[in-house]
């Protein structure tokens, strides 16, 4: 099984950055995790394989379509902005990458998807830039095996807080292609968010439902000081659904004053995803990272 990794930095508080490979379905949490090398300006290198689906790919949702719409680039590309939601994507295009942008020899095409967050290569938007990914990968494809046989890979160019241009490879991993995800209404993931966090005795402070191809969330809580008797995965788990029914999570935890504790997301067309604590944060909310 390939893995699908990303380098990240931390913010300017005190705090740890990972990555996370393949994600294993929400009834086994999240595995493949990696830390990110957060030293000097080496170029980012992908890991040895990491065109190459290896194994049998991943089925993360239910349901998978045998074959897919076919769209042109500049369609599947036009439609998932359109329906995406997030107006921080603003555009998105085909790439034959060079050795110098991260490919091996033969590589196949990758997307460009600029951002305009001014957060660099924080969480947020290299989860935002898979789930562009897996999105365009699934409208292109008809009959391939994987969303990695139809965009071998992906970028995401973005400015940091200083102004500066970030450009994070996403590589990709073995994910099945034509995945369904069950995608409730936008009112009923709202309601599911509330309920978690109901049982989980936190507030929540913003829900977006995203739609990139079905449904993704976005949802940040705010959680009191003190001991909690739950993991971040048994929260994303809930959320989430058994098998997930959503294609992707963003959560977010801060403090009653508004200080950023953990970031956590999934992307599961890709399959991928990220993980950000503050000093601590990780032995409290049993972040799993290695």
């Amino acid at each position: 099984m390939s893995t699908n990794s990303l380098r990240t930095r931390p913010s300017r508080k005190s705090a740890r950055v990972l990555v996370l490979g393949t994600v294993l379905g929400a009834t086994t949490g999240i595995a493949g995790l990696a830390v990110a090398d957060i030293s000097g300006d080496d170029p980012w290198v992908p890991p040895p394989g990491a065109a190459e689906a290896v194994g049998t790919p991943d089925q993360l949702s239910a349901q998978r379509d045998e074959a897919g719409p076919g769209l042109n680039a500049n369609d599947a590309v036009a439609q998932t902005l359109r329906n995406l939601g997030d107006a921080s994507v603003i555009s998105a295009n085909i790439f034959q990458p060079t050795a110098e942008e991260g490919a091996i020899p033969e590589s196949g095409p990758w997307l460009n998807i600029r951002i305009d967050s001014n957060q660099g290569d924080s969480i947020r938007p290299v989860w935002l830039g898979q789930l562009v990914q897996g999105a365009v990968a699934d409208e292109m494809r008809t009959d391939e095996a994987t969303t990695s046989d139809v965009l071998d890979g992906a970028q995401v160019v973005d400015t940091d807080e200083s102004g500066k241009s970030v450009t994070i490879p996403l590589g990709h991993g073995a994910v099945v292609g034509g995945q369904e995800f069950n995608s409730p209404s936008d009112a009923l993931l709202t309601d599911r968010v509330q309920k978690v966090a109901d049982k989980f005795g936190i507030k929540v402070s913003s829900v977006e439902v995203l739609h990139p191809l079905d449904s993704a969330l976005a949802a940040t809580f705010v959680v009191s000081d003190g001991k909690v008797d739950w993991t971040i995965t048994q929260l994303t788990n809930a959320i989430e659904g058994s098998p997930s029914d959503i294609e992707g999570l963003y959560v977010e935890l801060v403090s009653p004053s508004g200080d950023p504790l953990l970031q956590a997301s999934r992307a599961l067309r890709i399959p991928g995803g990220g993980l950000w604590f503050a000093d601590g944060q990780d032995d409290r909310f049993g972040a799993n990272h290695g």
